[in-house]
């Protein structure tokens, strides 16, 4: 316990960043990552988050005097952290070997509420980032079509357990049906 823990403090306190991190708690949590990356101590997977996400109401408060609104901020927050860990992992030497995952716990509405936001949605999106990810959209791209609509949320089209599936697959090199407790399709994306 003790002996680990002085291990991965003196290894990761030896971590010097090659980028500047937004002041934000989501990029200094990435830069927490990158130092335990850096660290070369076996670490597989690390996870970080970010809340403020449910927006029912105002959600895009500022927007109307010229601003970003509230949540346009917070996905800046999250771009401008995933760019500069990114950043950072390439100039460290470490981003051949890393894939990030950014997804939400829930979904949004496709149309907004009568107190200017959205309320808890069907679907989802996820992002990947990473040198071995083939960009693009995988998946039936979503329509706004009211015939498409499931209970007039967007309809999910990708299993999110597919997505994890190809990740364990094809970059941990682990059985995702061992993980997973099923057997769950891949995707093309890495």
């Amino acid at each position: 316990g003790l002996e680990q823990s002085a291990i991965v403090q003196e290894r990761a306190g030896k971590y010097q960043p090659k980028v500047t991190y937004p002041k934000t708690s989501l990029a200094e949590s990435l830069q927490q990552c990158a130092a335990l990356i850096s660290a070369d101590l076996g670490v597989r997977a690390l996870s970080v988050g970010l809340g403020g996400f449910d927006t029912h109401s105002k959600q895009n408060m500022s927007r109307e005097v010229g601003g970003l609104g509230f949540h346009d901020n917070l996905l800046k927050q999250v771009s401008d952290a995933v760019s500069a860990f990114y950043t950072d992992a390439e100039a460290q030497g470490f981003a051949d070997r890393i894939v990030v995952l950014i997804f939400s716990e829930f979904g949004r509405t496709p149309n907004e509420n009568g107190d200017q936001g959205t309320d808890h949605g069907y679907a989802s999106v996820m992002f990947v980032v990473g040198g071995s990810v083939k960009g693009g959209v995988y998946g039936e791209y979503p329509s706004l079509d009211q015939s498409k609509l499931f209970i007039d949320n967007l309809d999910v089209n990708t299993d999110f357990r597919s997505v994890y599936s190809t990740l364990l697959a094809n970059h941990l090199s682990v059985d995702p049906e061992q993980v997973l407790g099923s057997k769950f399709s891949t995707l093309s994306f890495i």
